[in-house]
């Protein structure tokens, strides 16, 4: 997705969660750390983008808001691209939706590179229709979704993004607040969002 996209979403987690919002800046870092490459779009990569973007922006201190931030970037990639946010081979994350993918990508990189505001807005208020939660309830509902559309067989990729994930954080990912569902309703509801705007390009 574009810039705005994953500022927008980023700033809406770390509020839902209560987390500095000045932290969104790490919702883009996996496009812009280096030169723009999809094997940047990883868990496995999290440390990597780190130390490397971290050098620059601030703030940089609080790991929790920084790991929900970059998994909020993967998660809105799944949308208009194939991403191996699980690493492994064949474990590529598949275009949502996944009706006519080829017409709907094409008519997605139109919109990224010309995003309408009103395009915002509307999308503004999906995401401001999140829980309250804390990030590691997000950022595990968001991993659950990566995976949900990740073929063909998923052997422990989720554990092992969580793994990750906890070895950068330095801490167990904890769940307290099951918002799996959530997060699968605001897949649907994001969906058909971009599906909607494709049909007016």
């Amino acid at each position: 997705m574009d810039i705005g996209t994953h500022l927008i979403f980023s700033e809406e987690l770390l509020e839902t969660c209560s987390l500095e919002k000045e932290y969104k800046i790490w919702g883009i870092a996996p496009d812009v750390v280096e030169k723009h490459h999809r094997w940047q779009h990883s868990f496995s990569k999290i440390g990597w983008i780190y130390n490397r973007f971290g050098e620059k922006h601030e703030p940089s201190k609080d790991k929790k808001a920084i790991s929900l931030c970059v998994v909020s970037h993967l998660y809105l990639d799944m949308f208009n691209g194939v991403l191996p946010a699980f690493t492994f081979p064949p474990y590529f994350t598949m275009n949502v939706p996944v009706e006519e993918i080829k017409e709907l990508v094409k008519d997605l990189n139109y919109l990224t590179y010309s995003t309408p505001e009103e395009f915002y807005e509307e999308e503004r208020k999906v995401f401001e229709e999140l829980k309250e939660g804390e990030a590691c309830d997000y950022i595990y509902a968001m991993i659950i979704s990566l995976a949900d559309y990740t073929y063909l067989w998923r052997p422990n990729i989720k554990r092992r993004a969580i793994k990750y994930l906890e070895d950068f954080v330095g801490e167990r990912i904890e769940i307290k607040k099951d918002l799996v569902e959530e997060m699968r309703e605001l897949t649907e509801k994001y969906k058909n969002l971009i599906k909607k705007w494709c049909e007016r390009i």
